[in-house]
């Protein structure tokens, strides 16, 4: 959890350092199909060739979107940053996962056999059959169906 505090808050500081790029630098112009545009932020922010981009503005045109703004590599690089890491976590998770289903799967057919064992005959048929058991089923009475 602290892991993905972490990358909020390093994505907050590049967004906030990119806002004030968008003032002061020269703006990149791209063109792009309408069917092309995948938005990661509507209207503020897409991804083009696997590079993050910030939009100041943009116009419809024809079929396309003309998008000024700039690319914004830092953000990329943290992107990637997270992903490749949050990938390795995932990893090492299912693997620990893998281990702990492991242990249970032993302890469960290991430990139940030796409980009924351990149950007297009279013990184990009086657990079957407990009135708390044979309660939780209702009868009901319904008329036969007619053809």
């Amino acid at each position: 959890m602290l892991f993905v505090l972490v990358f909020v808050m390093k994505q907050q500081s590049v967004r906030n350092r990119m806002k004030e790029r968008l003032e002061e630098e020269i703006l990149h112009t791209i063109s792009l199909a309408d069917n092309e545009v995948h938005w990661t932020e509507k209207g503020e922010e897409l991804i083009v060739q696997g590079r993050m981009f910030d939009v100041k503005s943009m116009e419809h045109l024809n079929g396309r979107v003309i998008l000024h703004g700039l690319f914004d590599d830092e953000e990329t690089a943290l992107n990637r940053s997270f992903n490749e890491n949050w990938k390795k976590r995932s990893s090492h998770q299912r693997q620990l996962l893998a281990q702990l289903f492991q242990c249970l799967r032993g302890f469960y057919y290991h430990s139940i056999p030796d409980l009924l064992l351990q149950l007297h005959k009279q013990q184990y048929l009086t657990l079957l059959s407990s009135p708390k058991l044979m309660s939780q089923f209702k009868l009901i009475l319904t008329p036969p169906p007619r053809a």
